[in-house]
């Protein structure tokens, strides 16, 4: 059967900011014998940027610091880290439009290139459907990121989820997503707290 859904970026869009290095900040507060671990991701930041390294091995070098907890450590971490999100870190607007999907029957998707592991307690919150988001992997060897959820990647995450699916409408503040705009019957660009259409099928 069909399902009509309303697809959502995170960063810059239902979240006001950048989810992962607010994490990672929030991270340092409470451990701050960490900050070293600043020179060894800014060295892999600077590979990254001279295109020497996939953004995967740059993540599984920025992220590195949850190796240093248990996976106890970084549940609490994770769910203390959105207690002390208030309403001002997010999209109000956006946040607003859930519960009018939701009595429409419309599937509340988020597609976003941060870690799954991360947003899932905010998933878990607000009663979204499905998150797409970038996958992490934990072994004796360390960290491992999957294939980052970004752009057309998402699209193919949601057809791998969906058989037959409509997009009522899409909102992203990242280029990246044209696409998946497009795909949709309304497509809005997140700026701040301003919409623009993008496109209207």
């Amino acid at each position: 059967m069909s399902r009509n859904i309303v697809v959502f970026d995170f960063d810059h869009t239902i979240y006001k900011g950048d989810s992962s290095i607010d994490f990672y900040f929030f991270f340092l507060k409470k451990y701050p014998i960490y900050f070293v671990v600043l020179f060894y991701q800014f060295f892999f930041y600077c590979l990254f940027k001279l295109k020497l390294i996939s953004v995967e091995n740059f993540k599984s070098r920025y992220f590195v610091f949850l190796t240093f907890l248990d996976e106890k450590g970084r549940e609490n971490l994770i769910n203390e880290f959105w207690d002390a999100r208030k309403s001002v870190h997010f999209n109000q607007n956006l946040m607003n439009t859930f519960d009018f999907f939701k009595s429409k029957e419309i599937d509340i998707v988020i597609a976003s290139a941060s870690l799954y592991l991360i947003l899932d307690a905010f998933k878990e919150r607000h009663g979204i459907d499905l998150l797409i988001a970038t996958e992490a992997e934990f072994s004796f060897k360390g960290l491992t990121i999957h294939e980052n959820c970004r752009g057309i990647v998402k699209i193919r995450r949601l057809k791998e989820k969906y058989s037959d699916f409509t997009i009522v409408e899409a909102y992203s503040d990242n280029y990246d997503d044209s696409a998946l705009l497009r795909m949709a019957q309304k497509g809005y660009w997140v700026k701040g707290n301003h919409l623009i259409l993008y496109n209207s099928n």
